[in-house]
């Protein structure tokens, strides 16, 4: 059985949108943590994407949904980056990681958040005040 799902962010009411960048951990990596959980890859396997979603923070911390998104090399490398209306056929697996776990997977993390309806992402700032 196949389903769809558009690779997006979602969340309930999209105060906040905005862009995220990563850098690998240089300890430990996606791959690994696949392996270890008995997910492995296989030859010509390639993780395409990762999907982290936490959610009802004010009654408790709660275990992050992580699901990572695997295509085989070839179908990426023949996919049309210029349209968006393309799909991509991927294996979603579920990785039990908890928020710290995650972060882990990164060296170093930016995200940039601009109030929706707003226009701030990929713009010079000029700071008339700033506190460091």
């Amino acid at each position: 059985m196949t389903q769809e799902e558009h690779f997006y962010p979602a969340v309930k009411y999209h105060d906040w949108e905005g862009k995220v960048a990563a850098d690998s951990s240089d300890t430990s990596s996606v791959n690994a943590l696949l392996k270890q959980q008995g997910k492995g890859l296989s030859e010509g396997d390639v993780v395409v994407g990762i999907r982290f979603w936490l959610g009802e923070l004010f009654a408790r911390m709660t275990a992050p949904s992580v699901h990572v998104y695997v295509s085989r090399i070839k179908e990426v490398l023949s996919t049309d980056r210029s349209s968006e209306s393309d799909t991509l056929q991927v294996r979603r697996i579920r990785l039990s990681l908890s928020a710290e776990e995650f972060l882990l997977l990164f060296k170093r993390l930016s995200i940039n958040l601009e109030r929706s309806g707003t226009s701030v992402i990929g713009k010079t700032l000029t700071m008339v005040e700033s506190e460091d």
